[in-house]
């Protein structure tokens, strides 16, 4: 062999090598790319786990009395003669002042912080649902649909038209009298009219956000643990496996006009049941069907 020859040899091992390490290179970026995509999303349904649950933890008694408290503060400014409690309760009752108690409900409202850091997380939540639509979009639109319950209950609760009411419904005002004698002191009417509050919202809150503790959740927490225990293999078998049969299930939501959230989440499971053992599946079932009792009673408080 000619030096030539060898020459163009070493040229031609060379290019082989330098092809073989550019494939190398690129092989290994896409697996790190990956890797980090996959982390990303476990990390984002992880994150939308935790701040379900902290939804549930702020919807609780102490954000009702802190409501109470806050909305009877903000009455307390407005009442112009808060000398006795029969001028209290005379105030409440005068239809002219609805636009005093729409303002006291709502500057109650805007200060009833664990009612608004929920608001926010709610916010939040909604937000990390609309993440991993290329790579996951059954999950997707699962844990938006799922968003809506925490936001649905923080929508009723935030609303200043039922504390409106309250104070000038006769049957609640006619109670507010039976609690308090007209020698009562300014601070005894207002902590009763913080108590009643209290009581409303936690009635209000807790006939919809128990059920929704309950059963949401455990859908949120399976999936949730789904993604967090696959290793990366599985979970491109999953993102592959949902964008492959997105349109399929997509359809057969359209063509036959599932439209009740209760009913789409259920089809939207049926994707998981190869992955999940049975004693999960059956979690899942069950709690769809009761999501259907909470969402009909969220129609009944719309009306």
């Amino acid at each position: 062999m000619t030096l030539q020859e060898l020459s163009n040899l070493g040229t031609f091992i060379a290019a082989i090598a330098t092809t073989g390490s550019v494939i190398l290179a690129l092989v290994t970026y896409r697996k790190s790319t990956q890797r980090d995509a996959l982390k990303g999303v476990r990390t984002q349904i992880a994150t939308y786990r935790i701040k379900y649950e902290q939804v549930d933890d702020l919807l609780s008694t102490p954000a009702h009395v802190g409501l109470g408290m806050s909305v009877a503060r903000e009455l307390e400014l407005l009442v112009p003669d808060s000398d006795s409690a029969l001028s209290i309760i005379n105030f409440l009752e005068d239809k002219k002042n609805i636009d005093y108690l729409t303002q006291a409900s709502y500057l109650g409202l805007e200060n009833a912080s664990k009612i608004q850091e929920a608001v926010e997380v709610s916010k939040e939540i909604q937000l990390l649902s609309t993440s991993g639509q290329e790579m996951y979009p059954i999950t997707s639109k699962l844990i938006s649909i799922l968003s809506l319950y925490p936001s649905s209950v923080l929508e009723t609760l935030n609303r200043t038209e039922y504390l409106t009411n309250l104070f000038q419904d006769e049957d609640a005002i006619a109670s507010l009298k039976t609690r308090i004698d007209s020698d009562a002191i300014q601070p005894t009417v207002f902590r009763e009219i913080a108590l009643w509050v209290t009581l409303v919202a936690d009635r209000l809150c807790g006939s919809i956000a128990d059920p929704i503790a309950e059963n949401a959740l455990p859908i949120v927490e399976i999936i949730s643990n789904l993604f967090e225990s696959s290793t990366d293999r599985k979970l491109l078998k999953l993102s592959r496996a949902e964008r492959r049969q997105q349109e399929k299930i997509f359809t057969r939501l359209r063509m036959n006009d599932i439209e009740e959230p209760h009913e789409i989440i259920f089809e939207l499971l049926k994707f998981y049941k190869p992955y999940l053992d049975s004693e999960d599946w059956d979690t899942l079932v069950e709690c769809k069907t009761l999501l259907g009792v909470v969402h009909q009673e969220f129609a009944e408080l719309d009306t």
